[in-house]
């Protein structure tokens, strides 16, 4: 037989739950905190996964690469981590949670490395001791995600070592906030610089490689 509890009784019921629940994350946090993390293994990580990048792709992760990280931690990942259920994602929640984890954790600037850390020790914080031998899944899953995300754009325009203030400028295209942009104005832009910039014109290579690598950036972004 059903029976319908007055409403006051089930938000309590309801309040009961959650706070429960949160109990059960918090005691946890502390059982992961006390056994199984170490910093010394967070900083060979951290190193770890810079070297591995550069290894792949031969530069520093920029402001595109960092921000589509974020993008997938806090689409893809943040909502299946024990925790989180009702925060929402932030850099300063994420942080805050590393901190109950880890109490050495300090907050700093995103950058890819310590997304791809965090990705890998809230995932899984008992298996930290072997986080160093699953980097590179890590950084695979982010690089495939961005691919799937982005049907269509070369995953040179994530690599790239300009911005897209910096392409725009380059292009000398409009880099006030609302510039409408086409396909077909970047392409004579593009054509525009290049009569000046090409080797065979009196440029170099090294300039013709970075509008090169701007025309990309920008073809991919403003692609239809």
């Amino acid at each position: 037989m059903n029976i319908n509890l007055p409403n006051f009784v089930g938000k309590n019921v309801k309040k009961l739950r959650r706070s429960i629940n949160i109990e059960k994350s918090n005691q946890k946090l502390n059982d992961i905190q006390i056994n199984t993390i170490k910093e010394n293994d967070l900083i060979k990580c951290r190193i770890a996964i810079i070297s591995h990048w550069k290894n792949l792709y031969g530069t520093i992760p920029n402001e595109q690469i960092i921000e589509a990280s974020m993008d997938w931690f806090c689409i893809d990942i943040w909502p299946n981590i024990d925790g989180t259920e009702h925060l929402s994602f932030t850099w300063s929640a994420a942080n805050k949670l590393m901190s109950e984890l880890c109490p050495f954790w300090l907050k700093q600037t995103p950058s890819l490395e310590l997304v791809i850390l965090m990705i890998g020790v809230l995932e899984d914080p008992f298996a930290t001791s072997d986080l160093i031998n699953r980097i590179p899944t890590l950084v695979r899953r982010f690089v495939s995600r961005f691919k799937r995300k982005n049907k269509g754009n070369s995953f040179e325009a994530l690599d790239s070592s300009i911005t897209v203030h910096g392409a725009l400028k380059l292009l000398k295209l409009s880099t006030a906030a609302g510039s409408a942009h086409t396909l077909n104005k970047i392409r004579e832009a593009y054509k525009t610089k290049a009569l000046d910039t090409h080797p065979d014109a009196g440029g170099s290579t090294d300039e013709m490689r970075k509008l090169n690598e701007a025309y990309l950036l920008l073809k991919n972004m403003y692609r239809k």
